[in-house]
């Protein structure tokens, strides 16, 4: 439904189509090593031992990157509407669709999600709504008795990335808000979600997303603190509600549970690193890849322990062999050397960036530390593709010119955004 909605977006405009090709054109070789890869993992389906799931597994990461493409070019088209869309109307309802999400679930299990959320709020015990609501949602469960585990319902690592990308969405919003009066009140809407998405990432007990969210709020807070008074106003203001929303928690209930439930699920889950499974996944991992070397098992086919493998480096090599491994590693090098480039001609101008140029730079810090830890899901996903949406869209290797401090061939204000006003000058917009 996403691709089918990103394409029929796409086609509509047609100022899309040259967008595109500005923005390949810009780094040619990083989007040929992406479509070497797919192409690589695509002819394995010749000796795949499972040649079905291969040819799904491909189909998958092409129309991934293919979507990334699309919303890219609407980005570079669009900014100032994406940035106010998606942070003030597609993200609340992504947070409504995931709940009809979870009461399908739910129901599936023989329960109600509304009556088990209700139960665990009233009860005003973090520690309860984890283990209730969250956990039975978003981790595997093993049956008793020693039983296989169950079906996976929802990959704990995908929506811990989903809440980070969404958090960045929200983020960008910053730049542009509702003018109208009457849409004023999707300020403390985008807010309070924001709040809700820190929340979600903390009880996913997701490290790399634990991390990754600390270390953006901590980078995107130390840029706007040194973008003169009013940057380090919002820095104290952002600090000042942190610190209310953190007093609040600790008073929802006198006990203990509170404390002990963030601490299992956030904190906790980086007691136990030295004796995690990533190490054994990683060890099975070499041994799959020797074992198959130099063409790889296929796309899509798990190790032998029925698990995917944990690092998309090793991925790369487990299911193509040889060449998926240079090629996957071409991908994320020449994406690491965008970044950095981009990165360095942007500061070579005076003019500060916006929240939405910030954080559309702190979203690949996801994809690009997940490549190495993780990568379970596939070494394509939705969310960390979509974060280099965000950043082929707002930067990429776009030339700036000296004299105007903004990025070529594009255009910020748009009569479809009438509903919305830039809080920063025109010339500080990229």
């Amino acid at each position: 439904m996403a691709i089918a909605f990103c394409t029929l977006t796409f086609f509509i405009d047609p100022r899309h189509i040259p967008a595109l090709r500005r923005l390949i054109g810009e780094s040619i070789f990083t989007h040929l090593a992406i479509l070497l890869y797919v192409f690589t993992i695509g002819i394995s389906v010749l000796w795949s031992a499972a040649p079905l799931l291969s040819v799904i597994t491909t189909v998958k990461y092409a129309l991934i990157y293919l979507a990334s493409l699309g919303v890219a070019a609407m980005i570079r088209v669009r900014p100032a509407q994406f940035s106010a869309t998606l942070a003030y109307v597609f993200i609340p309802l992504g947070a409504c669709v995931f709940f009809i999400y979870a009461c399908f679930v739910f129901r599936a299990e023989g329960k109600s999600f509304p009556v088990e959320l209700t139960a665990a709020v009233k009860s005003r015990s973090l520690n309860q709504i984890t283990h209730q609501v969250f956990k039975p949602l978003l981790m595997q469960q093993e049956e008793d008795g020693g039983a296989p585990q169950k079906g996976n319902v929802v990959v704990k690592n995908n929506f811990a990335g989903a809440m980070f990308l969404l958090f960045c969405g929200c983020r960008l919003g910053a730049s542009f808000g509702p003018r109208r009066f009457w849409l004023q009140w999707l300020r403390p809407v985008r807010l309070f979600t924001m709040l809700a998405l820190v929340a979600c990432i903390t009880l996913l007990g997701s490290r790399s997303g634990l991390l990754t969210i600390a270390l953006c709020l901590f980078l995107a807070a130390f840029i706007k603190a040194g973008q003169g008074v009013k940057g380090a106003f919002g820095v104290m203001l952002g600090l000042g509600v942190l610190g209310i929303v953190s007093f609040g928690v600790l008073l929802m209930n006198s006990d203990s549970d509170v404390l002990t439930g963030v601490q299992e699920l956030s904190l906790g889950r980086f007691d136990d690193v030295s004796d995690d499974g990533r190490w054994d996944n990683f060890r099975q991992s070499v041994e799959a890849v020797q074992h198959n070397f130099p063409l790889g098992a296929g796309a899509g086919v798990k190790l032998p322990s029925g698990l995917k493998v944990h690092n998309n480096f090793l991925g790369g090599a487990f299911e193509a062999g040889l060449m998926g491994f240079l090629t996957i590693a071409a991908v994320y090098f020449l994406l690491l050397r965008d970044i950095i480039s981009s990165l360095l001609r942007r500061c070579q101008f005076a003019a500060p960036m916006t929240s939405a140029e910030i954080w559309a730079f702190l979203a690949v810090l996801l994809p690009m530390f997940h490549c190495v830890l993780s990568g379970d899901s596939g070494r394509f996903t939705y969310a960390e593709w979509m974060c280099f949406a965000l950043f082929w869209g707002f930067h990429g290797n776009r030339q700036y010119d000296k004299d105007t401090r903004c990025p070529r061939n594009l255009g910020i204000r748009s009569p479809h955004v009438a509903a919305f006003s830039l809080h920063e000058p025109h010339d500080q917009i990229s």
